[in-house]
């Protein structure tokens, strides 16, 4: 059995999907099993896997009917077969060594979920393999407030890091978008302790054609996943609520940003969105955990919705 099965859904990644594995074959650490779950792709990227998995035996074509990134990472789990699971995203790519790296952290520290950096670009940066390892271990709650409060260099991403395949007994991704906020949690507190990593392990590769560049009616979960989490940490971990309250009011800040910006005649939304905002304003502005953006958009939510909008439409007029 491989000690590390790669996860990549696969739909209509034709440019990307060579490179992405490539990125794979390519690391000095050679104990993996690739599975390339083919979400019903249309545009070829398919039968460009298939030349892959024709040509080493570590790589499997997993087919299904199209069902999301959620529902083909699932499919990817059903049928992994490694001690340890990394996700990788058809249109990024894994850094020389990354996973290497990750899996020694594994072992020195015998924890179950090791972290490594990202970068974040939209053209590939040149990297050495870096065997440094410097490893920093930390409480699991911690680290979950750390990301709540959207501080730390470490984000929600599923991506970017190693887990124990264990932890995913009885726990799959859920069928919608921001699949990775609603997950992230309940996979970290799973365990008391997380390793990070001073390593970059993933190029997450930035386009135009990315979630966060585009509008879809999906972008409107994040707000059912925070209430969710708000609801979570209200019955279980309250030493969290306040982290979570934060990523509430931020999911309603940035939603209402972008309604303002692809859909401002869904007055509904907005006005909701602008509610929640005026009843967590106070607490954002008054917790010192708080990001300064935040504390900024709370201020400004004082003065009425007519000014954020405009002070919206100047910012995006400024950075356009």
């Amino acid at each position: 059995m491989p000690e590390v099965s790669i996860i990549v859904p696969v739909y209509n990644v034709r440019r990307y999907i060579k490179m992405c594995i490539d990125s794979v074959i390519a690391q000095s650490f050679k104990d993996w099993e690739l599975l390339l779950v083919n979400d019903g792709s249309t545009d070829g990227s398919d039968k460009i896997c298939r030349q892959y998995s024709r040509t080493d035996q570590r790589i499997t074509v997993i087919d299904k009917a199209n069902g999301g990134l959620s529902s083909a990472r699932n499919a990817g789990l059903d049928c992994a077969n490694g001690r340890y699971v990394l996700f990788l995203d058809a249109d990024d790519e894994l850094l020389p060594g990354s996973v290497g790296n990750l899996y020694s952290a594994a072992a020195s520290t015998g924890l179950k979920i090791i972290v490594g950096r990202v970068i974040w670009s939209d053209e590939k940066p040149t990297v050495k393999p870096d065997i440094s390892n410097d490893i920093t271990i930390l409480p699991s709650e911690g680290l979950c407030a750390d990301i709540l409060y959207q501080k730390r260099d470490t984000d929600n991403g599923a991506w970017g890091k190693l887990y124990d395949r264990s932890l995913f007994d009885g726990l799959r991704f859920y069928n919608g978008w921001y699949e990775d906020l609603e997950m992230f949690h309940r996979i970290f507190l799973k365990t008391d302790k997380i390793a990070l990593i001073d390593n970059f392990v993933y190029f997450y590769r930035q386009h135009d054609k990315s979630f966060l560049n585009t509008w879809s009616e999906g972008r409107r979960d994040i707000i059912k996943v925070t209430e969710n989490i708000v609801r979570e940490m209200r019955d279980s971990r309250p030493a969290l609520l306040k982290g979570a309250l934060h990523r509430h009011f931020s999911a309603n800040f940035n939603l209402m940003l972008a309604l303002f910006r692809y859909n401002p005649a869904d007055t509904a939304s907005i006005n909701n969105c602008f509610r929640v905002i005026k009843e967590l304003r106070f607490g954002v502005m008054t917790d010192s955990n708080s990001r300064l953006k935040n504390r900024i958009g709370a201020l400004a939510s004082y003065s009425g919705l007519k000014t954020v909008k405009l002070l919206s439409w100047l910012i995006s007029a400024y950075l356009h």
